[in-house]
């Protein structure tokens, strides 16, 4: 009998709803997923409807929070459309990123062992998982750890010093 209840006063009041949805947040289709969700969560609270006058309420109440939310979270983060030249900012970036890779890769050769090279580059480049770095070497886990820790710093303590 209470989905008959929900169901009803939901199929009465969904256009009403529809609407005070879409004048707070000036999106149909955001109100339509609000409306949605509304109808879902007291879906799973249907056995505690006591009539339609309380189904009303509760429908209302919720399209009305839930858009109050969205519009919180949208004005807590907003988002700015991607510019025209998108494209060309990416293409730097990715020159950017080469760059920085290849003065990486420079240090690794030029400041490292050869072990400690090719522990690190087995490790981060390729993703070998500790153990079985430490098979290959006949290492600890431990010491295959410190040895890619030790690595990374002096990587990163020398490209630090070139800028």
């Amino acid at each position: 009998m209470q989905k008959d209840i929900l169901t009803s006063v939901y199929e009465r009041l969904q256009a009403r709803l529809r609407a005070k949805a879409s004048s707070l947040l000036q999106d149909d289709d955001k109100a339509r997923d609000i409306l949605q969700e509304s109808f879902y969560r007291l879906w799973k609270r249907r056995a505690s409807i006591t009539g339609t006058t309380h189904a009303e309420g509760m429908l209302t109440a919720t399209v009305r929070n839930l858009s109050i939310d969205m519009l919180r979270r949208e004005n807590s983060h907003p988002t700015t459309p991607l510019a025209d030249d998108y494209n060309e900012y990416q293409d730097s970036i990715d020159e950017e990123r080469q760059q920085l890779f290849h003065t990486v890769e420079q240090i690794i050769g030029r400041h490292l062992s050869q072990r400690d090279r090719d522990i690190l580059l087995k490790r981060d480049r390729d993703g070998w998982e500790f153990s079985e770095i430490a098979a290959i070497h006949g290492m600890t886990e431990g010491n295959v750890r410190v040895v890619v820790a030790r690595a990374r710093k002096t990587v990163r303590e020398i490209y630090n010093r070139k800028l």
